[in-house]
């Protein structure tokens, strides 16, 4: 397995939005955005399952999923891939859970940057009249390969 670095996890963080693939049990892909992302280790990503009725259809049928950050800034960027897993309980799905509500408690300062992406989308959605939001699951993602995705990098892979 390979092991997220600080750079690949500094890229991360910068990233207010990361794209997240996955494909269903005929292989289309689909792609979505995701905004809550946690790294909880250094070979597993965390996202909060808010509105992840297509994602979540697919992991059930193929748990095999990418993740895409790029630093617009800098064009450094990774792409993570792995096995995903669904979990509904315990405590990294409570630590999930327990992030999102410290964001929905309004400003203040944040001691981790998760809360901060968690206080942005709890605004967005209290905006179109959806607030209070709490995640059906969290999606694990268990990296098992990094490719860079840095221009003139792209053949770099870690496994």
């Amino acid at each position: 397995m390979p092991k997220l670095t600080q750079d690949m996890k500094q890229v991360l963080k910068r990233q207010p939005v990361v794209l997240v693939a996955t494909s269903d049990d005929r292989r289309l892909p689909n792609v979505s955005p995701r905004g809550i992302i946690k790294v909880v280790d250094d070979d597993k990503l965390v996202f909060a399952s808010l509105f992840s009725v297509k994602t979540e259809a697919n992991l059930s049928a193929n748990p095999n999923m990418a993740v895409a950050a790029v630093d617009l800034q800098s064009y450094k960027g990774y792409q993570f891939k792995g096995r995903a897993e669904l979990i509904h309980d315990g405590p990294l799905f409570d630590e999930v859970v327990g992030l999102l509500e410290r964001g929905q408690k309004g400003q203040r300062p944040m001691e981790l940057w998760f809360e901060k992406v968690a206080r942005e989308l709890v605004a967005a959605l209290a905006q179109v009249g959806r607030p209070g939001v709490r995640p059906r699951n969290a999606i694990v993602l268990h990296v098992e390969e990094i490719w860079n995705l840095a221009p003139g990098r792209e053949d770099e892979v870690w496994r």
